[in-house]
């Protein structure tokens, strides 16, 4: 496919999707943002062809990775027989086995205006409630029914019937990535998943979840369960995206023991230290690269790093995959502010202490954190350092076998000169036979490091240099965000855009 021409390969797609062939209404995307049903018949946006990579298992074979759009996963009423009848016959035609035993039991429609609330719904709708005080739109009345309990009962995710369906049909699946949908009555379940049969989730070498348009934060747990708990055996690497929560402890069974997973990113999110330990005592092979990059805060509750994990919490649950660790990449810009409550002598007040530094991660190799997170001073009057870790609070924290080191974020005028000092006293260091792997160093452009350190490193063969480093891009937009909760995130936006940590 790499090697064919543009035109070759246009052709060839014109015959799955309506998009590419020009024959979709315009105004249908927009229509269907209204709210406005869409025929079977009609053309549509995403309409693609399925059944030809049903039919023919030669061309199911080829196929090693999914990707499964929110618009796919839209629940249907109970009293859509049709829809119903639909699935079974296909499922019959193919000679997949669809147990029933997955669909909720029907429950009788109740009264609009009767909102029973349970946890799981409170859990969902959490993350609209700082509508409450702007009022609700049209949208959030929508999600609100969606979510309660009067209003999702009677409705189901079909559409994760035809999803495990395909499945069945696609024997080398490598990867799966797909967005989880904002109701829990369209999740992917564990149970629809098993309905049909799908052993090609437990090939699965790599799983992509990040939020919908219109979410903010995404519970693991209840949105991604299935795929994850079936693919937790084979999993190598897991791609998180915007996520608020891991795993619920409370209610739930322990979170699946990812036995093969070697790379774990999240990108976008926001956890607690006991949702950290967690996710990452569940990895049990050994890690070879972790990367977490917090996202601003989007509630009271997170604005003040209240909850949010220290640095120093990632160091010490990452402690146990030592050995292996090869890739640290930790950027905690967005986390949020400090405040003097929420210290202990460990953190320094959102700094590592070198005595919790990372020496002994013998196979780290890249590295990358925030300079207040090694450089930072004590805001804790009583906390006593040793003279050495004064010294060198850079040297002192590194693995002896560095090669590239990329220092993030830029601190303030009282700050400073630890940054500089350190990295004075890290080229004496490696002047002196220490870090003898360590060939590029990067910085932030906003420190304001002239090129004086540039000539310093150069005397010891290591390049020097100054870059920047965007976070990464939300996949909220505006046009999905209502309007009360998009005021409210702009808001946040503006507050913390100039803090850094």
């Amino acid at each position: 496919m790499e090697n064919l021409p543009a035109e070759t390969l246009n052709s060839i797609i014109q015959h799955f999707c309506l998009h590419c062939a020009q024959k979709e209404e315009n105004d249908t995307y927009f229509r269907c943002r209204q709210g406005q049903p869409q025929q079977p018949e009609a053309p549509s946006w995403y309409s693609v062809e399925y059944r030809k990579p049903l039919e023919r298992t030669d061309l199911a074979a080829e196929v090693q990775r999914v990707f499964l759009h929110p618009h796919l996963q839209n629940s249907s009423e109970f009293d859509d027989i049709e829809g119903f009848e639909g699935v079974q016959n296909l499922a019959n035609s193919l000679g997949v086995k669809l147990s029933r035993a997955s669909r909720p039991p029907k429950s009788p429609k109740t009264p609009k205006t009767e909102f029973q609330y349970s946890p799981e719904d409170m859990a969902l709708f959490s993350t609209y409630s700082m509508t409450a005080c702007c009022g609700m739109d049209s949208r959030d009345e929508n999600i609100r029914n969606h979510v309660s309990t009067s209003g999702s009962k009677h409705r189901y995710c079909l559409a994760a019937e035809l999803f495990a369906i395909l499945l069945t049909r696609l024997p080398n699946i490598q990867r799966l990535s797909f967005q989880p949908n904002v109701f829990y009555s369209e999740a992917i379940s564990k149970k629809v998943l098993l309905s049909a049969g799908t052993p090609a989730l437990s090939l699965l070498k790599m799983l992509d979840i990040s939020t919908r348009d219109c979410m903010t934060f995404f519970n693991l747990f209840q949105e991604a369960k299935g795929p994850i708990s079936l693919s937790a055996a084979s999993l190598t690497t897991l791609n998180l995206h915007m996520c608020d929560t891991f795993w619920a402890k409370a209610r739930n069974a322990p979170p699946p023991a990812l036995a093969s997973l070697q790379h774990l990113s999240l990108t976008r999110s926001r956890l607690t230290a006991e949702q950290l330990s967690q996710l990452i005592s569940s990895c049990s092979s050994g890690l070879r690269s972790f990367t977490f990059e917090a996202a601003y805060p989007y509630d009271t509750k997170w604005q003040f790093d209240l909850e949010h994990f220290h640095p120093s919490d990632a160091i010490a649950c990452l402690e146990a995959h030592q050995e292996t660790l090869e890739s640290l990449h930790l950027d905690l810009r967005a986390r949020g502010r400090n405040t003097p409550f929420t210290h202990d002598a460990d953190t320094d007040g959102g700094r590592i202490h070198p005595a919790k530094g990372i020496q002994n991660f013998t196979a780290l190799k890249q590295l990358l954190i925030n300079s207040s997170s090694i450089c930072g001073s004590s805001r804790t009057p009583d906390l006593k350092l040793a003279a050495d870790t004064t010294r060198q609070p850079l040297a002192g924290f590194l693995p002896p076998d560095i090669i590239t080191l990329d220092i993030v974020g830029h601190l303030g005028p009282r700050d400073s000169p630890n940054l500089e000092q350190g990295l004075v006293d890290l080229v004496k260091c490696v002047r002196g036979g220490q870090f003898r792997g360590l060939r590029r160093i990067r910085c932030d452009s906003g420190q304001g490091l002239g090129e004086e350190f540039a000539s310093l490193f150069d005397e010891v063969s290591v390049d020097f240099s100054c870059q920047e480093w965007p976070l990464t891009e939300s996949t909220v937009t505006d046009m999905d965000v209502p309007s009360a909760f998009g005021h409210m995130t702009s808001c946040l936006d503006d507050e913390f855009d100039d803090m850094d940590l």
